[in-house]
């Protein structure tokens, strides 16, 4: 790494490296963030005022520094006191979201975001990529919440559970330990679920504190984790309509295979592209995808109200089985 302070540092790291002489190599050090071999390449040691002016690097470093800090200063009492950016209507959601400071903050915004877009026809598009983030951010940190919650209810009757995450950790370490002297198969197999189990016990310690004071409704929140995919996927339909491009396509895809005009739009452009390879890709790389097509225009002729799409549909249905058909002649 490049040059360090003391605060940027843990202590047992900065202490054994400010120990040791230029060009030793020391270790391991042991710190929350696991085992170090430390090799110091280099010391600077700052005895007076003059040492530090002397040193051209560090002054410019300290000047940005202090520039920095007061800019924060006066960017967060500028905030605080005038309320930047409720003054710009497509930004009030994004401030809100940026502000929150708990999940219940998040979620409670989500559901007014997304009720405020649908209402209002004329909802800003900023609103709807800001909705787009804030869902993309609960879709990640949901599931590891209800896992994490899950593994909380498992021990909650153990000795774990009130432990400290450096007692979790002092735990792990005796474990591994452990591990190691074991020849029974399925007596380490059983101490190594219960040191992952631990592992993960400490990232809820570290990461969701709250989990352990105040735990999560597992299957409301599963419920609200399927409603964030319809939600999503009617904003990103939306504005997809507007201005149709392919990734945004592939997510509604993933999203609802089923919507007779997403599945359409994403088979049709799909065959297009495979078009242009039947005559020279092996018949056993294109005519399973060519059958998968047609399984899947054939369900869009059925479901869909659309009567464009429905012919379009029968159009490439006919399309694909002359195609196989003549895959087929070949291969006699």
């Amino acid at each position: 790494m490049d040059w360090v302070t003391r605060s940027q540092i843990v202590p047992e790291y900065f202490n054994a490296a400010y120990n040791a002489k230029v060009g030793e190599i020391v270790g391991p050090v042991k710190s929350n963030y696991g085992y170090h071999i430390i090799k110091v390449e280099g010391k600077k040691v700052y005895n007076s005022v003059e040492d530090i002016e002397n040193d051209s690097k560090l002054m410019a470093s300290l000047k940005d520094e202090i520039k920095n800090n007061k800019l924060y200063k006066w960017y967060m009492n500028y905030s605080k006191d005038f309320s930047y950016a409720i003054k710009y209507e497509p930004l009030i959601y994004e401030d809100r979201i940026e502000k929150a400071k708990t999940l219940e903050d998040k979620m409670d915004i989500e559901k007014k975001l997304y009720d405020a877009i649908r209402s209002n026809p004329n909802a800003p598009e900023l609103w709807k990529i800001s909705y787009l983030g804030l869902v993309k951010e609960l879709d990640s940190t949901l599931p590891e919440m209800v896992e994490l919650s899950t593994l909380i209810s498992k021990y909650k009757n153990s000795e774990y559970i009130n432990m400290t995450d450096k007692q979790i950790s002092d735990k792990i370490d005796a474990l591994e330990s452990e591990l190691s002297n074991i020849k029974d198969e399925k007596v380490k197999d059983k101490k190594t679920a219960l040191k992952k189990d631990l592992e993960n016990l400490y990232y809820a310690k570290i990461m969701y504190p709250e989990l352990f004071t105040k735990p999560i409704d597992i299957e409301a929140t599963k419920k609200y984790e399927e409603g964030l995919k319809t939600k999503e996927f009617n904003i990103l339909k939306e504005m997809y309509m507007k201005n149709k491009d392919m990734d945004t396509l592939i997510r509604l895809y993933q999203l609802n295979p089923d919507d007779p005009q997403i599945s359409f739009e994403y088979n049709y452009t799909y065959y297009q592209y495979i078009k242009q390879y039947i005559s020279s890709q092996p018949k056993d790389v294109i005519q399973p995808e060519l059958e998968k097509m047609l399984r899947a225009f054939e369900k869009i002729i059925d479901t869909t109200n659309d009567e464009k799409i429905k012919a379009e549909s029968q159009k490439a249905v006919d399309e694909i089985k002359t195609t196989l058909k003549n895959m087929m002649g070949d291969n006699n």
